[in-house]
C-alpha cells in the first residue's frame, strides 16, 4: 500500500504540467458548461417551484392518514415523557409510597361513592353514556 503512494518529487514535469487549452475550444467548453449549468439551474428551480403544489395535493389526498399518523406519533411522544416524569418522581424516597397512598385512597373513594349504591351506579352509568355520546356521536 505504501509503493503506490508517490511524493511530489517523484513526479516527472510532463506529469505536473499544467493543460493548455486552444483558446477557441476552451471558450467553447465554458460556453457549453454555462449554458448546461444554466439549463440544470431553471429545471431545479421549477422543481423547487412546484413543491407547494405537490404538497397541496399529497395534503388533499391523504389527509385523515397523515392526522391519524400524527395523533399516533404525539400519543408515542406523551406516553415517553409521561413515563419519564413518573420514573423521575419514583426516584425520591418517599413520593412513590405517598402517591400509592393516594391512588389507594382514590380508589377507596370511588368505590364508595359510585359501586356500592344502585343510584350511584346508575349515575355512574349515565355519565359514561353521556361521555361515549359526546365522544363518538350518536
Amino acid at each position: 500500500m505504501s509503493e503506490s503512494l508517490v511524493t511530489e518529487k517523484q513526479l516527472t514535469k510532463a506529469e505536473i504540467s499544467p493543460v493548455k487549452l486552444n483558446t477557441d475550444t476552451g471558450t467553447l467548453a465554458v460556453r457549453e458548461y454555462l449554458d448546461k449549468s444554466i439549463v440544470v439551474g431553471k429545471q431545479l428551480s421549477d422543481a423547487i417551484a412546484l413543491i407547494p403544489q405537490y404538497w397541496s395535493d399529497f395534503w388533499q389526498a391523504y389527509q385523515r392518514p397523515v392526522k391519524l399518523l400524527g395523533w399516533i406519533v404525539a400519543g408515542i411522544i406523551v406516553l415517553k415523557v409521561a413515563l419519564a416524569v413518573l420514573d423521575a418522581v419514583n426516584d425520591f424516597p418517599l413520593l412513590a409510597p405517598t402517591f400509592e397512598l393516594v391512588g389507594f385512597g382514590y380508589g377507596a373513594w370511588f368505590i364508595y361513592r359510585f359501586i356500592i349504591g344502585f343510584a350511584s351506579r346508575q349515575e355512574l352509568s349515565t355519565r359514561i353514556n353521556n361521555l361515549k355520546s359526546y365522544l363518538f356521536g350518536q
